[in-house]
């Protein structure tokens, strides 16, 4: 896949010898372009949590798969109402359930009652 992801840390990703300090977004033609996170905070107040908008923004057509990198603390999810738009694979769900930390889990449920 191109462009290569060299490492990434927390506050930043390493891209081909650059390093990168804002989130991203790789289009299928390989152009990187910085990640509209506007679209999830207005709709959520957070940019952990992907709105429906900004699925639809992500999407392209022809596209097969879209790839969510979570977060370095595996913070960032689709929302319920994006989730019926995005067919999600077994294998994403069972990855973020070890990378969740406890603490944000508990004080997002306290903030939905």
């Amino acid at each position: 896949m191109k462009p290569a992801i060299d490492k990434t840390g927390f506050g930043y990703l390493q891209i081909e010898g650059s390093k990168i300090k804002h989130d991203i977004v790789i289009r299928m033609s390989g152009e990187i372009k910085k990640r509209k996170k506007k679209l999830s905070k207005a709709v959520y107040g957070t940019s952990h949590m992907i709105s429906l908008e900004e699925a639809k923004y992500l999407y392209q057509d022809g596209a097969e798969r879209l790839i969510i990198g979570s977060g370095q603390y595996g913070l960032v999810e689709l929302s319920r109402t994006s989730r019926p738009s995005v067919r999600v694979s077994d294998e994403w769900r069972s990855s973020l359930r070890w990378k969740k930390m406890a603490s944000w889990r508990s004080s997002r449920r306290k903030s939905d009652s």
